[in-house]
């Protein structure tokens, strides 16, 4: 019995943290700051999430040239944002490690969101960086945008190695609804002389130069951004939509659906009666015993519905990269 009590309490944990996960989505959905907190606060309560080290999703926020960003909820840091890096996109080793020392030098540095953290991702042998996350999605006046820009630049300069940091720009930028604070969500740690404008383009696009290359991944497809072929919007989209969902199934093992919307309380029932059989089974097979009824065991086949989710439209590159000529 005491076997059968521990099995039928992992199920029940199972179905609990696919009911906190639910109410934590429906939260974050609603945009409310006081919403956003308690979805923070719920994540970190005790047995609603199960820890998980990439997270449990609560949606996609897009799809860069660096990989692919998700808000993600935690028991220990709660809210998150999650980045999965891309083998074929333009981060390489050298800048995903600058990006690493950058962050832990820079924690308690108010311009900037906070880093969290690295960790290798559960399968395929990439890696996944977190930090906090900024609600709201609104861009900074250029005032704010200036001020936040010379203070996170300053605050780079003097604790990190990385002299000329690059891309801090109002697109990087989030303004908390809430407190009014603007924070740099992103930038690109780099030295003098390592990037540059690239001649002929609009001015967001900044490319290495041969001394910067090192952070420049030789994988980077881009899309058909600089390869001769202007995409339209849709196209860039398309395909970020199909990376984002092969990143997921190769470095995550799932695909972008959502956790399947089911009635928790026969799911649970129908689990503790597959518990059951099973220990019926292994009470059977021991010395003495007959063959186990398996008679009331709801069938495995059956399948629940899954809530058909739409794929949120993924954010286009905004500051196209690309190496500069020698």
């Amino acid at each position: 019995m005491a076997e059968l009590w521990a099995v039928s309490q992992e199920a029940t944990t199972k179905i609990a943290a696919r009911r906190g996960l639910e109410i934590i989505r429906k939260l974050v959905q609603s945009g409310a700051p006081e919403d956003l907190a308690r979805a923070g606060r719920l994540a970190k309560r005790p047995g609603v999430l199960k820890p998980s080290i990439a997270g449990s999703q609560i949606k996609d926020l897009g799809m860069g040239g660096e990989g692919l960003a998700t808000l993600v909820a935690d028991p220990k840091q709660g809210l998150s944002v999650r980045k999965l890096y891309d083998p074929q996109g333009m981060a390489s080793p050298e800048m995903i490690r600058r990006k690493h020392y950058a962050g832990k030098n820079l924690v308690g540095e108010q311009s900037i969101a906070q880093y969290k953290g690295q960790a290798p991702t559960p399968q395929g042998g990439g890696t996944m960086q977190f930090s906090e996350y900024v609600p709201g999605g609104a861009m900074p006046s250029s005032s704010q945008a200036k001020r936040v820009g010379e203070q996170a630049r300053d605050a780079i300069q003097q604790r990190t190695p990385f002299s000329n940091p690059a891309d801090i720009r109002p697109g990087n930028m989030v303004t908390d609804p809430k407190s009014g604070k603007t924070k740099l969500i992103d930038y690109i740690p780099t030295q003098f002389g390592e990037v540059g404008k690239v001649p002929g383009k609009d001015s967001a696009t900044i490319g290495f130069t041969p001394k910067g290359m090192a952070l420049w991944n030789d994988n980077y497809r881009g899309f058909g951004i600089g390869q001769g072929k202007e995409l339209l919007p849709k196209d860039i989209n398309a395909l970020h939509g199909q990376q984002s969902a092969h990143l997921k199934q190769t470095f995550l093992g799932r695909g972008p659906a959502t956790t399947p919307a089911v009635d928790h309380g026969q799911q649970l029932k129908m689990e503790n009666a597959n518990v059951r059989a099973r220990a019926e089974k292994r009470r059977a097979q021991l010395p003495g015993r007959g063959v186990a009824s398996t008679g009331g065991v709801a069938s495995t086949n059956a399948q629940s519905p899954v809530a058909m989710r739409k794929q949120p439209s993924p954010h286009s590159v905004a500051t196209k990269m690309q190496p500069l000529a020698a």
